[in-house]
């Protein structure tokens, strides 16, 4: 398996040599829990019931009263201690159990102990993996948050991984989000962990990953730190050799649009990385041109960047794109701006141009004259004005146009654009409201 380090960008980067102590994922505390702990919990009626063994009960008590270091220290201590909290997990008991056992399995890995995570192993096994796999399937969110990470550190630590394992739980956690999407922040923590990792980042594109993650972010759902997550996994994945998912699953878009609207630097660079690492696959940087990324990367390069990495990054997009986009045409070039949202005025913005290009309007059900008519709301003054004018120069050059117009509804909203209060908006409407009305609109000129 392929191990990651730490570098300059502040996450993970692939690396040969071996892994160093890596800590379990920090989880929130449980709802349960007050700022003295847990309350207190009977361990005698688990030790009545034949449930625990009174040195199973003793031990869990000594680690309520004493560090839990003190407890793992002693080989036969730390074991009977493991074993009294799998098992206890296993029990059919209330919420407050649950998270007192998940609490302390995470504690305890957390430790920094020699070999921890072995006293969780046994027979090439974890213990208690499919409890740990039955809580990770529970309603409860804490509950599913706490064991998934437990089962994704344990997983991923190991000297002898469990693949089938490992595998069952990326299965899980998918299945879980393909079922329910607004619960991926109880298990993309787990998730940053398994892509560490080349089995699990291969195990995650098997099982539709890039696609189930896009899904998520295309919902607009997702806070700061769930963004930064998510796009972390597939910077991880986009080291794997094939890429078709991320075309199939289009990506580039949304890792595009997170570029454009993010403002908060490290959810930036590891887009960058993963906009970067996804060159190596042509069609994507095709992609990559059409949505003019090139002129986003050439904006990150005249601001100031502090970043070193962050700035070969951004310059390996550049070359690539520039190289790119010098083979689209001018039709090319037009869609990519105008799926951009923003329109500036330059060549594809003149009466030539739709001479040219106006029964390119036509590909995909006149999709891009769909996208036109939506700019005519944009938020800029500017992007409003150039869609009339580009709506009254289609009206003017493409046979039907002026029906078209009106079917699609832009005659009426470019109408009411005539009335606007800012002078270059109203100017072009009016202009373009002519242009749709009049048959021979060069005599008018």
């Amino acid at each position: 398996m392929t191990s990651f380090t730490s570098n300059t960008r502040g996450f993970p980067a692939p690396a040969s040599s071996s892994p160093t102590k890596v800590t379990c994922p920090t989880v929130p505390p449980s709802p349960y829990a007050s700022s003295t702990g847990f309350s207190e919990i009977n361990w005698d009626i688990f030790s009545r019931s034949g449930t625990l063994t009174s040195s199973e009960t003793q031990i869990l008590r000594m680690a309520e009263t004493n560090p839990l270091t003190y407890v793992l220290i002693d080989p036969t201590d730390s074991k009977t201690y493991v074993n009294a909290l799998v098992k206890t997990l296993g029990i059919e008991s209330s919420n407050e159990v649950r998270h007192y056992v998940l609490s302390r399995i995470l504690e305890v890995l957390s430790c920094e102990v020699k070999g921890v995570e072995n006293l969780f192993w046994e027979g090439g096994e974890v213990k208690g993996s499919s409890i740990l796999l039955r809580c990770v399937q529970s309603s409860d969110g804490w509950s599913v948050k706490a064991s998934s990470c437990i089962l994704s550190h344990l997983l991923t630590t190991s000297s002898t991984p469990s693949t089938p394992a490992l595998k069952e739980l990326i299965k899980t956690i998918f299945t879980i989000l393909s079922n329910e999407p607004s619960t991926l922040p109880r298990v993309i923590t787990a998730l940053t962990v398994i892509v560490k990792g080349e089995d699990g980042r291969k195990e995650c594109l098997e099982q539709g990953g890039v696609g189930c993650l896009g899904r998520f972010l295309r919902g607009g759902e997702a806070g700061g730190q769930t963004t930064y997550e998510v796009v972390f996994v597939l910077w991880c994945m986009s080291f794997e050799s094939n890429l078709d998912s991320f075309r199939v699953s289009q990506t580039v878009p949304l890792l595009h649009q997170i570029l454009t609207t993010s403002n908060r630097d490290k959810i930036t660079r590891v887009t960058i990385a993963t906009l970067k690492n996804l060159t190596s696959s042509p069609p994507l940087v095709s992609e990559m041109s059409s949505l003019n990324l090139l002129k986003r990367v050439n904006n990150l390069l005249s601001s100031p960047q502090s970043d070193p990495d962050v700035l070969s990054d951004l310059s390996t997009l550049k070359t690539l794109l520039e190289k790119s986009y010098q083979n689209l045409t001018t039709w090319d070039v037009y869609v990519s701006e105008l799926k951009s949202g923003i329109l500036e005025w330059g060549a594809v913005h003149t009466e030539r141009f739709w001479r040219e290009n106006s029964k390119n309007m036509e590909d995909n059900d006149f999709e891009i004259l769909k996208i036109l008519n939506r700019l005519l709301v944009s938020g800029s003054t500017q992007t409003i004005a150039i869609a009339c004018y580009d709506i009254g120069e289609f009206s003017r050059f493409y046979p039907g146009g002026r029906g078209l117009v009106k079917k699609m509804g832009g005659k009426d909203r470019v109408m009411e654009l005539i009335e606007s209060e800012d002078e270059e908006v109203g100017r072009q409407a009016l202009v373009a409201v002519s242009k749709v009305m009049v048959q021979n609109w060069e005599f008018v000129k």
